[in-house]
């Protein structure tokens, strides 16, 4: 039981550490808006990163609750503690693997001469006029 009791919170200060850091800055301006025409689509692959975090705690827990139920004493622990590693690295591995999904990349030729490429799950067409809105961190297509 000594196991368990370090090794899952071990377990899951390893995997939280995976978890990329957020900060919020204040917002200084206001969204900017340049028109352009859309000139080209594709499908781009996109990936969730912190699908992995959650299959490793979740796998973690689940091998830990498993390996719990073999062995006697110190058995028990290192039975523990070696189900929870192992469910974690297979909790990660699954939950990459279902990650990925198809998102669609519009690339707009702004009025300016600049051209940027958007992955943003919107139907535009080919020769489109549209507005890009840069808006702090995050930049967007508006039909």
């Amino acid at each position: 039981m000594k196991a368990v009791l370090i090794a899952l919170p071990l377990a899951f200060g390893l995997v939280a550490g995976c978890v990329p850091a957020t900060t919020t800055a204040p917002a200084v301006s206001q969204a900017q808006t340049v028109p352009g025409t859309i000139v080209n689509v594709q499908q781009v692959a996109q990936t969730n990163p912190n699908s992995q975090v959650v299959g490793a705690l979740v796998g973690a827990a689940a091998g830990g609750l498993i390996g719990n139920q073999f062995g006697n004493g110190t058995g028990k622990d290192v039975a523990t503690g070696l189900g929870a590693a192992a469910g974690m690295a297979a909790g990660a591995n699954m939950a990459a693997a279902n990650s990925t999904t198809t998102a669609l990349q519009w690339t707009v030729r702004l009025d300016d001469g600049r051209t940027v490429a958007i992955v943003q799950n919107q139907n535009f067409s080919i020769g489109q006029r549209v507005q890009v809105v840069l808006d702090g961190n995050r930049t967007r297509i508006v039909g």
